[in-house]
């Protein structure tokens, strides 16, 4: 899309559509539910953490990757396949008790999981459909709503 082809304007790079179809192709959708993921948690506030993963996160296709508040009220962990195993890291959580969700990047819904995550570590497996998986993990008495919906807790200071 980033080259606008269309009538009157020659495709290079081997262009397989002009922009305004491109413009709706499900990758295009789909960014906006990540922006939204990513918006609906202090965005300034997110580091990298990839000790988060316990083992290794994977190469390739099957790198895992992990980030989270800095305070340690949330963390995103990215699982790129479905039925996919990881254990995660629990001890830069600043909560007793935690509480997680399954993203789905592909349709912006995320549904809940276990109420109650404790322990300094758990397993976790992405949902059996998909590709592509984000585990959101917060403390239960942040005030986050649902991952995808912006509220005004997720407001940065």
């Amino acid at each position: 899309m980033w080259q606008f082809a269309g009538p009157g304007r020659e495709a290079i790079n081997h262009a397989d559509r002009d922009w305004k179809d491109a413009v709706y192709r499900p990758a295009a959708r789909q960014a906006g539910f990540l922006r939204a993921l990513m918006e609906s948690r202090p965005y300034f506030r997110r580091i990298p953490d990839p000790s988060l993963i316990i083992g290794g996160a994977g190469e390739g296709g099957l790198h895992l990757a992990a980030t989270r508040d800095r305070e340690g009220s949330y963390a995103f962990v990215y699982f790129p396949l479905n039925d996919q195993k990881a254990s995660i890291d629990f001890t830069n959580m600043r909560a007793d008790r935690l509480r997680g969700w399954w993203y789905d990047p592909r349709t912006g819904i995320g549904v809940r999981i276990e109420t109650a995550i404790g322990g300094s570590k758990q397993e976790f497996r992405s949902p059996p459909y998909g590709p592509d998986w984000v585990l959101v993990i917060e403390d239960a008495k942040a005030g986050y709503g649902p991952p995808g919906l912006r509220n005004a807790s997720a407001q940065d200071d």
